[in-house]
């Protein structure tokens, strides 16, 4: 995590949070190198996992601010702890402009329903999931997604439905030549006139 947090950019803010069957903040859009290294080590592993209550609430804190965001969310059990259903924190994932990165590691990637949540918050925002098998893949993991969010175009649209129904309107990225390797939202739900636009 600190050889993540080490690649970004300088100005670049970083949040931590930290969830295992609760959710905590362990640092909020901090700009300095060191003070996220040590909320980093503050971090240890225990508890359950409520994955969904986590996911919303950072969806909530992302929200708040102005500018790309990318968020990335790492879980290494299966959700026994969330209060959020599985549904409604998939709902919150399409109505956000976040692309999320996930990585699933041991329970993560092996727990069919948990993978699958995974899989589907990060392709549903242009965002790719990943499901490394051992420690040392971490960083070629890392390195990709830092890549990633460094290397982003922003493209936009007016629709042609203007309706503000709340449904979910598909959206499709192509290029005309060559060939490319190319990852954009798949839609977005249709709430409000400012998520219409994105």
């Amino acid at each position: 995590a600190n050889q993540l947090l080490s690649s970004l950019r300088p100005g670049d803010a970083a949040t931590l949070v930290g969830f295992n069957d609760t959710m905590f903040v362990a640092a909020e859009r901090e700009k300095d190198r060191r003070t996220r290294e040590d909320a980093v080590d503050l971090l240890t592993s225990w508890g359950g996992t409520a994955l969904y209550d986590a996911t919303v609430r950072t969806l909530e804190l992302v929200s708040r601010e102005t500018g790309r965001k990318g968020i990335v969310i790492f879980s290494d059990g299966d959700d026994r702890n969330s209060l959020t259903r599985r549904e409604t924190a998939m709902a919150r994932v399409q109505a956000s402009d976040a692309m999320l990165y996930t990585i699933g590691f041991g329970g993560g990637a092996t727990v069919p329903q948990l993978r699958a949540s995974l899989e589907t918050y990060a392709r549903s925002t242009g965002g790719k999931p990943f499901f490394p098998k051992h420690t040392g893949e971490l960083d070629a993991v890392f390195d990709e997604i830092v890549s990633e969010l460094s290397n982003q175009y922003v493209l936009s649209y007016s629709p042609l439905n203007a309706k503000q129904d709340g449904k979910w309107r598909s959206i499709k990225v192509r290029v005309r030549k060559g060939s490319y390797d190319i990852r954009a939202r798949q839609g977005y739900l249709a709430g409000s006139p400012q998520q219409a636009e994105r």
